[in-house]
């Protein structure tokens, strides 16, 4: 299981790619078409299949066992924009059948969650199907002017994009402090401490990275 860790100034999140079989199984994994199988997609194989071919993988159910005070950041991986290029449309779940798997195991859970995707369908879904957790719209690099209007339009909780926007546009902070909105970044330079630590004195309140480590010493670091 590989789980990135987010990091704010309070709390420690763990980040969780999930996907849905076809016999509609909630399941962690990051790519759509896991390797071996060709071009089919996690969506078009049974969960028995993938786990002849990955046996680590993790159930969404089993990690109910993760204790707290651990926050789930549930990315809906659900395909968007470029990844049609590269999934055939024919195959790609029915949006209900693919969000309310998820939404019927984590809605039980008694934790401090949030939800995230880059498709803004399953956003506005997921959304209206629960009004308790927080929903945050992933973005590119280059549409936040576009993905803020979609974040305040939908009543979205916030926004979580690629840290390159900040470094371009400190301004970007200022713009959702100012709606009452939460902004993420995620991305490659949220593995290196300095920019960490500068996202930190700029007051993001989360930073997603893939190295834990740089992270907390980062975060020890801008504390002092």
């Amino acid at each position: 299981m590989v789980l990135n860790l987010v990091l704010d100034l309070c709390d420690g999140n763990i980040y969780l790619d999930v996907q849905v079989t076809y016999d509609g199984v909630p399941i962690l994994f990051h790519d759509f078409a896991p390797q071996h199988y060709g071009a089919k997609t996690i969506g078009q194989l049974d969960f028995q299949e993938i786990v002849e071919l990955h046996n680590e993988l993790t159930n969404l159910v089993e990690l109910r066992e993760i204790p707290e005070p651990l926050i789930f950041n549930v990315e809906f991986k659900y395909p968007y924009g470029d990844d049609f290029e590269l999934i055939p449309f024919c195959t790609i779940q029915d949006l209900k059948a693919y969000c309310d798997p998820i939404m019927n195991i984590i809605s039980r859970w008694n934790r401090r969650m949030f939800f995230s995707s880059f498709s803004k369908e399953v956003c506005i879904y997921v959304k209206n199907f629960q009004k308790i957790h927080p929903v945050y719209f992933l973005c590119d690099v280059g549409d936040i002017d576009d993905s803020f209007e979609f974040v305040t339009s939908h009543h979205l909780d916030g926004m979580v994009c690629d840290s390159r926007c900040i470094f371009a546009d400190e301004s970007i902070i200022k713009q959702f402090k100012t709606a009452g909105l939460e902004l993420y970044t995620y991305g490659e330079l949220n593995n290196d401490e300095s920019h960490i630590i500068r996202q930190l004195q700029l007051g993001l309140d989360g930073i997603i990275t893939d190295s834990v480590y740089k992270a907390l010493k980062s975060r020890e670091q801008f504390i002092r």
